[in-house]
């Protein structure tokens, strides 16, 4: 005769086999939820690292190309025959010949068109008291220039005569006889203003730089 078991004698089996079964499920949920934090955690972490590169980190920043210390004035020379467009500092100034004309710019707004308009040579002042120059040339230059802004500063020293090796040639202080001389003003719109500059130089030929600040932003070639 074959034991047979009562369903309350089968109770206690079952409870054994769910009690497994709810241990297995317990691991599995535990795994699943470990992993879950874990990618929270390294989702949250990603989010901290970025804020803190947005609040504190180093960012790029574009280059505008804009250049420091920069020319007062940026010239083209125009007149005759068009001339190069203004030059960036390190690169060679815009070149002219007398009678041709420099647009000057002060952040891309047009102050003032100076021009050379004429370069003489002369071994002897003309008139009765006949100077003559120490290194061999009078070099006498006509300058006329012509407020295109609200308003320009000119200065006879603003103009150099540089001869062929880059020296500058010194002013001619002997002389009065090539008037007038040209003299400092401050323009306003369309207020212009002419004069010569004679300097005493040892060579027939150079170049007048309109030169503010020391720096050669046009030259005339002669």
């Amino acid at each position: 005769m074959t034991d047979q078991l009562l369903p309350a004698e089968r109770l206690p089996a079952e409870r054994r086999r769910g009690g497994r079964l709810a241990a297995v499920f317990s691991t599995v949920m535990l795994l699943i939820c470990g992993l879950a934090f874990g990618a929270c955690v390294a989702l949250l972490g990603g989010v901290a690292t970025r804020l803190a590169g947005d609040v504190g980190g180093s960012k790029e920043v574009a280059d505008t190309g804009s250049p420091a210390g920069s020319p007062a004035g940026s010239p083209a020379a125009h007149g005759a025959a068009a001339r190069p467009p203004a030059q960036l500092p390190g690169d060679q100034p815009a070149m002219a010949v007398p009678g041709d004309t420099a647009s000057i710019s002060r952040y891309g707004h047009s102050v003032a068109d100076v021009a050379v308009t004429h370069v003489g040579v002369a071994t002897v002042e003309p008139g009765p008291a006949g100077a003559r120059p120490e290194q061999g040339y009078f070099v006498v230059v006509r300058v006329r220039t012509v407020a295109t802004g609200t308003s320009f500063d000119l200065s006879p020293y603003d103009f150099v005569l540089l001869e062929r090796d880059g020296s500058r040639a010194p002013r001619a202080t002997s002389t009065t006889a090539w008037r007038p001389p040209l003299a400092a003003a401050s323009l306003t719109l369309a207020g212009d203003a002419s004069g010569t500059i004679v300097f005493d130089a040892p060579s027939r030929h150079g170049r007048v730089a309109y030169a503010p600040h020391g720096t050669a932003l046009v030259e005339w070639r002669f």
